[in-house]
């Protein structure tokens, strides 16, 4: 798997929501693995597309399997108790009838939970009995024709037609329990639960890209480009475009006007693209990177004993290793070196940015307030966040915009909350 340090986009958190559909805990879990363990490798990234196309193209992203929390928990318990001495009843049918009849104690809640069992494979039957496996690709739908099989076995939809009729006799609970005792081992029935769960959680992603209309990106050599990306999290998010070709893009724009969260918009439709699922974008193009790195939100390490200003350092050197060693990284640092005084930042903030500009292939995006860069690195891609004064008041625009910020706003919003006043005031 590829490596990504992505803590604060919070994938978990934030955007495996707006895909969940899923109707049990471990369908769900197939879903978080999906977003959470990036493919090594290009096609790998294509072969999950293709997987999510074939549920968008084929209509299957309109369906539903329709089934209770409450159903599944139980039949899950039935079935985790495969090859239970609590199944077994003798091979002969004469001898097995005496038996169920016999153990009364049993026999009314076997009777219900079989019943509950055929019930619930009903459902399962009737749904994948619409699904084509030969429109899916090849090794998913080779676990379809699997999975279809799987649930021929149990005559279901003819067994529930009869407990609709309240004629579930004994024969038919002495075959589901001839094949839950003899005709399926639990490691089979673990196998066909996990395609189910798979199909839930690719469902439940073509699913959330069609609500939220999120596109398939593009991998190209050359720059990146983004038009009308947007972080999804939000309710009324501004859409912003991005076209850039160099290294390096530098970030400007005062306090408060947004820089954190174009840049988690921009870490998340990066990521999102690698994972192989659509971004929250009307149109992405961009290269294919070895590692993804997002660094927004850092605090000290008291644990390790390391000051912010070290924690950025280091996060920093495992990135520089990694374009060193020839991998293709895109990585996200906001606020570079806040952690040190002014004259350090400054200083080593050009000397990091002509640095990184230099590992070409790679993708860096460094949000600042030290304008004081501006004529130090010349060569450097900047972009700012648009804020307009009005009446001595900020007007926060969250449109991304090429060029440098001078606007101050700290002094104004210090002044605005009557602060000055507070200060002067006597004890």
């Amino acid at each position: 798997m590829m490596k990504a340090n992505v803590t604060d986009l919070e994938i978990e958190q934030q955007l495996l929501p707006l895909f969940d559909t899923t109707g049990n805990p471990f369908a769900r879990r197939a879903l978080a693995h999906v977003l959470l363990e990036l493919p090594s490798a290009q096609e790998a990234v294509y072969e999950r597309q293709q997987l999510i196309q074939s549920f968008i193209n084929n209509g299957y992203v309109y369906t539903k399997i329709e089934y209770s929390k409450q159903d599944f928990e139980e039949v899950l318990h039935t079935f985790s108790r495969i090859n239970d001495q609590y199944y077994y009843y003798d091979s002969n049918q004469v001898i097995a009838t005496v038996q169920l009849l016999w153990r009364r104690r049993y026999r009314h809640s076997m009777r219900s939970r079989l019943a509950q069992l055929a019930l619930f494979m009903e459902k399962m039957d009737l749904y994948f009995e619409q699904v084509d496996p030969a429109l899916f690709p090849v090794v998913f739908g080779e676990r379809l024709v699997a999975l279809k099989q799987y649930l021929s076995m149990f005559h279901a939809v003819d067994i529930a037609k009869r407990i609709r009729k309240d004629r579930f006799g004994v024969k038919d609970q002495l075959f589901l329990l001839d094949l839950l005792n003899r005709r399926i081992a639990a490691n089979a029935a673990n196998m066909h639960w996990e395609t189910f769960y798979a199909y839930e959680a690719w469902l439940s992603l073509a699913q959330g890209m069609i609500k939220h209309a999120f596109v398939f990106p593009t991998f190209a050599e050359g720059g990146l480009q983004l038009k009308d990306f947007y972080h999804p999290a939000l309710k009324h998010p501004v859409k912003n475009d991005l076209e850039v070709n160099d290294t390096v893009m530098l970030l400007t724009g005062p306090n408060m006007s947004g820089k954190s969260t174009l840049l988690k918009a921009l870490g998340i439709c990066i990521y999102l693209a690698h994972a192989g699922v659509g971004v929250p974008a009307r149109y992405c193009r961009l290269p294919y990177f070895d590692s993804i790195t997002v660094i927004i939100n850092l605090s000290d390490d008291l644990k390790h004993g390391y000051s912010h200003f070290m924690m950025e350092v280091q996060h920093l050197k495992n990135v520089v290793q990694e374009a060193g060693s020839g991998k293709r990284c895109f990585a996200v640092f906001d606020e570079l070196f806040r952690g040190t005084n002014v004259d350090d930042a400054l200083d080593i903030s050009q000397q990091t940015i002509s640095g990184l500009n230099r590992f070409r292939g790679s993708f860096f995006v460094v949000s600042t307030h030290l304008y004081q860069l501006q004529p130090l690195l010349p060569e450097i891609n900047a972009w700012y966040i648009d804020c307009k004064l009005k009446d001595h008041s900020p007007q926060f625009l969250y449109r991304l915009k090429p060029g440098w910020s001078d606007l101050k706003i700290g002094r104004i919003i210090f002044e605005k909350e009557g602060l000055p006043a507070l200060l002067q005031k006597n004890g």
